[in-house]
């Protein structure tokens, strides 16, 4: 049996053709420079996936990425998760959506300031 690009529906397409591509291509844009440099955005239908060993990052990297897709689209974003407490990952998302740490957002809280609000407009409206 013999295989043949028609039967698996493979592209013929040039190397220039697919970078070229890449820049027409409309999706998520990385919060992070060195991602939005070397890799493509974020397309719809593409699925992402965080991977490291524990306590090693990976729930406020994907808190950093909700929030900072939060202020690219309208939509909801639905998190789903098998670890940890909600209100843990609240937390992280307010830390990132502020770029402040635990002490800092408790200092604040403490000056009478309202961290909803802060989160509110600093995700856009979003919760």
């Amino acid at each position: 049996m013999s295989l043949n690009a028609a039967k698996f529906n493979i592209e013929k397409t040039s190397g220039s053709d697919l970078f070229k591509s890449d820049e027409e291509k409309d999706g998520l844009i990385w919060p992070w420079p060195t991602m939005n440099k070397n890799v493509h955005k974020l397309e719809p239908g593409k699925f992402g996936v965080f991977a490291a060993r524990p306590d090693k990052g990976k729930t406020s990297m994907a808190a950093c990425m909700a929030v900072d897709v939060s202020k690219q689209i309208e939509k909801p974003i639905l998190w789903l998760n098998n670890e940890g407490l909600n209100r843990d990952i609240k937390k992280r998302c307010i830390q990132a959506a502020l770029q402040l740490t635990n002490e800092e957002i408790l200092n604040i809280i403490k000056n009478g300031e309202d961290i909803d609000e802060m989160y509110s407009k600093a995700t856009g409206g979003g919760d």
